[in-house]
């Protein structure tokens, strides 16, 4: 026999404050957002615009004893994270500054590291705990483990032309991931959440390295900071080169 939704069946969480807001997940059934599957199960679609009750899903229903969350993967592409402007590792150097009337040039050893801490999106709400549940959707379906952080780095000569200001900015390769937050409350009622996206670092295709100009700070009596750091798309770009493939 088909299992539907049984509002009265929920736990007592946040339900009378959904109610008083018209958020009830009855409320959410009646409008016809229901998604039935070959076993009989309906699934509640919660929809961009619910935040609240997706919030309340992720944050107190998800983490409760008897309730089961699940991310099916739906897809995967490579792309890059914002870029990122670099600093020495080992001395903070940023910007190489060149008021002379030669080439400059400067060693410089940088690192970054990578991760998916900020990177799951859920419309305007995330929980902790959602990467490790793409973890596994992503190792079940295509048999591999992503990795929360991934560091790559190395040691460039940057150089600076006469009157000019040079840097290195990053853009982090990323693996973006989509999916399908399915939840059984525990109480013959069940919600589905889709549009999921998570990026996890990219094991295998490699980032993109930058060099970026910009008119050097030659001011008279100007106080030149030689390790400020400059704002991303800033300046023009020079160069640029993948990093960090395996």
């Amino acid at each position: 026999m088909p299992k539907y939704f049984r509002a009265v069946a929920m736990a007592t969480v946040s339900v009378a404050a959904m109610t008083a807001a018209g958020l009830t997940p009855q409320a959410h059934a009646d409008d016809g957002s229901k998604k039935c599957e070959s076993d009989g199960i309906c699934y509640l679609v919660v929809g961009p615009s619910d935040t609240a009750v997706r919030n309340w899903l992720l944050n107190d229903v998800c983490p409760r004893d008897g309730a089961t969350c699940e991310i099916q993967t739906d897809g995967v592409e490579d792309g890059y994270a914002p870029a990122v402007s670099l600093a020495d590792a080992a001395s903070g150097f940023s910007v190489l500054n060149n008021c002379g009337s030669e080439t400059a040039e400067q060693r410089v050893t940088w690192a970054y590291r990578s991760s998916t801490s900020t990177s799951v999106e859920i419309g305007g709400g995330a929980s902790v705990g959602i990467e490790g549940l793409f973890q596994a959707s992503i190792e079940t379906k295509y048999g591999t483990r992503v990795e929360d952080t991934k560091e790559v780095g190395e040691t460039d000569v940057l150089k600076a032309p006469p009157g000019k200001q040079s840097w290195f900015e990053l853009k982090p390769a990323v693996k973006t991931y989509t999916g399908t937050l399915k939840i059984d409350t525990g109480v013959d009622t069940y919600f589905e959440i889709p549009g999921i996206k998570a990026s996890f670092p990219s094991p295998d295709h490699g980032s993109i390295l930058t060099v970026r100009e910009a008119p050097a700070q030659c001011a008279t009596g100007a106080a030149v900071n030689p390790k400020q750091l400059k704002g991303v798309d800033e300046g023009t770009e020079v160069s640029s080169r993948t990093v960090g493939s395996s």
